[in-house]
């Protein structure tokens, strides 16, 4: 029996990824280093320190360390223009009445939480794992075991909803169902996805018959 839905943060409730990849491109260059567009998927669904070191394996530990502390101010200073998907409010009071639901995300957790009080969204979550609760960075499913265990239910029980790659990896590796979300970045990314939606207005008719 469904009992939970678990949802990923960015790209899922607040689109944030091309702005982030925007932000690393622009940070790095000052240390000289080149990211050309292309490889933009490769960022989708993962922290962004484990996603350099994939693709610059000698890269510094502090041009990372400094990456994140500038990434954590900016988005900080930017909170309130940081807007939520359409039509997600609509589904999660909908699916509450029913579910409990979860975010899973390696963002931080003052950036996650401030952006769902200032939009009025906190209220829907029962249970929220960040980044600095789990070392390791989707595909790698540690941080759906640890949103498992909080909600206290089996991965069959539990519906996970993802805009990556890994992230429906990490969510297939427990052995959850996964929904995918599409956006214009990575529609080659959901194909092994259990089902997969437009936007939250298809997601919406869908759940009424869960």
């Amino acid at each position: 029996m469904l009992k939970a839905i678990i949802f990923d943060f960015d790209g899922v409730i607040v689109d944030t990824e091309l702005d982030r990849f925007n932000f690393i491109k622009k940070e790095l260059s000052k240390e000289n280093i080149i990211l050309d567009d292309s490889i933009f998927p490769n960022f989708l669904g993962k922290k962004t320190s484990p996603a350099l070191k994939e693709l610059i394996p000698n890269i510094q530990e502090n041009i990372l360390k400094n990456l994140d502390i500038k990434r954590q101010k900016y988005l900080e200073e930017n909170i309130t223009k940081l807007k939520p998907l359409p039509n997600i409010k609509n589904l999660l009071k909908t699916l509450k009445k029913k579910y409990s639901l979860g975010i899973t995300t390696g963002s931080s957790s003052i950036i996650v939480k401030k952006f769902l009080e200032y939009h009025g969204l906190m209220e829907y979550f029962g249970v929220i794992t960040t980044g600095e609760q789990f070392k390791s960075s989707k595909p790698d499913p540690e941080c759906y075991i640890l949103t498992l265990n909080k909600l206290n239910i089996k991965p069959s029980e539990a519906i996970i909803v993802e805009d990556s790659e890994a992230g429906i990896t990490a969510g297939k590796k427990v052995g959850c169902k996964v929904f995918g979300l599409k956006n214009k970045y990575n529609l080659k990314q959901l194909k092994n996805a259990d089902k997969t939606f437009n936007n939250y207005k298809e997601m919406l008719e869908y759940s009424k018959n869960l």
